[in-house]
């Protein structure tokens, strides 16, 4: 459903939403705190299984992955609105840094760009 269908299908549950209401269930759906639970679970799973060298890949909506993501980095729900929404097919980069822990490397990315070479990075040492 697009946001002009679910606007125009729930016209109280999407200014709920849209307003950061932590009630604001469309029926049969969780709740926006309900999916930054699970997804700031999931992200913690994959983030704790991938290893030094490896890389995970973690399939989802948009819309859930920014509220997993933002979860992770301890952003308050209140602060979602810094990151734009994803686009269809569009992906996050993660890295972790041996000094400075996660980072988002690549937010939103729909073209790929050369590969980043950290170890070429002073930072990173």
């Amino acid at each position: 459903m697009t946001n002009e269908e679910f606007r125009a299908a729930f016209p109280d549950h999407f200014a709920r939403y849209r307003a950061g209401e932590d009630e604001a269930r469309v029926p049969g759906a969780e709740d926006p705190a309900e999916v930054r639970t699970r997804m700031l679970e999931v992200l913690g799973e994959v983030a704790a299984a991938v290893s030094s060298g490896q890389t995970g890949v973690l399939v989802g909506h948009g819309a859930s992955l920014r509220t997993g993501l933002l979860a992770f980095f301890g952003v308050p729900v209140e602060n979602r609105e810094m990151l734009a929404g994803m686009a269809n097919c569009a992906w996050t980069v993660l890295h972790q840094h041996p000094r400075h822990g996660w980072q988002i490397v690549d937010y939103n990315a729909q073209t790929l760009t050369e590969p980043i070479d950290l170890a070429d990075d002073p930072s990173y040492h």
